[in-house]
């Protein structure tokens, strides 16, 4: 909720004025010129509303509208029902009430039991440290509300990337199902034109056509190479494959190959032998990793809980079951299959689903993961913010900061204004 005062200010105008004259330094003149100096907004009926159902309105209106209520509690006020019904009002609302006791009154018996347990402000025998304290108590609680509203605009940003993302999940899962189908009539359609087998462009091994690696060099190809019409890679993998190309023309030129060339036909038998071992091993290793790909796409859409016990962190699965053991002094759910966690220093880093630590615990405060950028609190205690390999891409400078969203994250400097930067660490705009 977003408030329009800091401060409704309950008294009574007895207190203030006489004769329609204010009276010369009264607590209540103080009051409003503390505030005034120190930034802090408030609501006071100083020239005094109408009796009746407009001054119910307007009265309601502003408590409801302020963080918390300060009462100026005197013999005037006590005796007031419309500071009564103030009381009553910012109490049933849920609001902090402050006394500040301008004289030695007691409270007024109605809501005596509400405002006894509220610390008090005691101007009355203590004017010198009265109003320090009253602001310390003031700003305390702005603080603490607009620590819960940030927690509250936090939870709701969450819930919404949650939701988000189990919608792209679905809608990811769809388009490589239909990829692997896809693939599946290509490789059909090119065995039906001739094209049954593709050249390595590593060592030039003959491989069939839906072979993902080639089974002599090992080589990965790319989805799509081979079919068809199609005999080249993507340019990332131009880039990799000359230099893989220029490795393996080393070792075929080196002494020990040219030896091997000159072997008898029972070496060169030796060799086909150790040949189809080697295909049978890169078989087995190409059902490794399609069985480790199997687990770790089990372990993506596996939900894991974080769970305490002996003061102790961990995860378990919708069964119960313990799948990262208790080790961490707190834990956090998993975002983008990142987990935040914090170690016996009260450092946070960052684990994956199968509980390796991929950034470590260096940090004061980590945020979670959203548009590949998660912001940290640095040993300055100041944010700034790291990619997924836990590299720094924007310095720790900010005293506040937010997530990126559609490419932007708002941040806050010490003077406390805010701005908009993009994933350069630039100011775009301010907020």
């Amino acid at each position: 909720m977003e408030y329009k005062y800091d401060v409704f200010i309950s008294y009574s105008r007895k207190d203030y004025v006489v004769d329609d004259m204010v009276i010369p330094h009264n607590p209540i003149s103080e009051i409003m010129d503390l505030f005034d100096k120190n930034n802090v907004s408030y609501w006071i009926d100083k020239e005094g509303i109408s009796s009746g159902q407009q001054f119910v309105e307007v009265i309601t209106d502003a408590i409801v509208n302020s963080m918390m209520l300060v009462f100026v509690s005197s013999s005037n006020s006590n005796s007031s029902k419309w500071t009564a019904n103030e009381i009553f009002e910012a109490y049933d609302d849920g609001k902090l009430i402050i006394p500040v006791k301008i004289d030695n009154s007691d409270y007024n018996k109605k809501y005596r039991m509400i405002i006894r347990p509220f610390d008090f402000i005691d101007y009355n025998n203590q004017p010198n440290t009265a109003l320090p304290s009253l602001l310390k108590a003031v700003k305390n609680e702005i603080e603490k509300i607009e620590r819960k509203e940030k927690e509250l605009q936090l939870e709701k940003e969450k819930k919404r990337i949650i939701t988000n993302l189990s919608l792209k999940i679905k809608e990811l899962q769809g388009l490589m199902g239909q990829q692997v189908i896809l693939l599946k009539e290509l490789y059909a359609d090119s065995k039906y034109l001739g094209s049954k087998t593709k050249v390595c462009p590593i060592c030039k091994s003959v491989s069939s056509v839906e072979t993902p690696f080639c089974n002599s060099c090992g080589w990965k190809f790319s989805p799509l190479y081979g079919i068809y019409g199609v005999d080249s890679h993507s340019l990332h993998d131009e880039i990799q494959q000359k230099l893989v190309h220029d490795l393996w023309e080393k070792a075929i030129l080196s002494d020990e190959y040219k030896t091997c060339l000159d072997l008898s036909k029972k070496k060169i038998a030796d060799l086909a032998k150790h040949n189809d071992e080697l295909e049978l091993k890169l078989y087995e290793i190409g059902k490794a990793e399609e069985a480790e790909r199997q687990r770790q796409k089990t372990l993506e859409n596996k939900v894991l809980k974080p769970i305490e016990k002996d003061g102790k962190y961990g995860f378990q699965d919708e069964t119960g079951k313990t799948v990262l053991p208790f080790k961490w002094s707190y834990v956090d759910s998993f975002q983008e299959g990142f987990a935040r966690v914090k170690d016996e220093n009260n450092k946070w880093g960052f684990i994956d689903k199968t509980g390796k630590v991929v950034i470590p615990c260096q940090w004061n405060g980590v945020g979670i993961f959203n548009e590949e950028f998660a912001y940290v609190i640095g040993d300055n205690w100041k944010y700034g913010y790291i990619d997924k390999t836990g590299k720094v891409v924007i310095p720790c400078q900010w005293k506040d900061a937010g997530h990126f969203v559609n490419g932007l994250a708002r941040v806050g400097d010490e003077k406390g204004n805010w701005f908009y930067i993009d994933a350069t660490g630039k100011v775009i705009r301010k907020a």
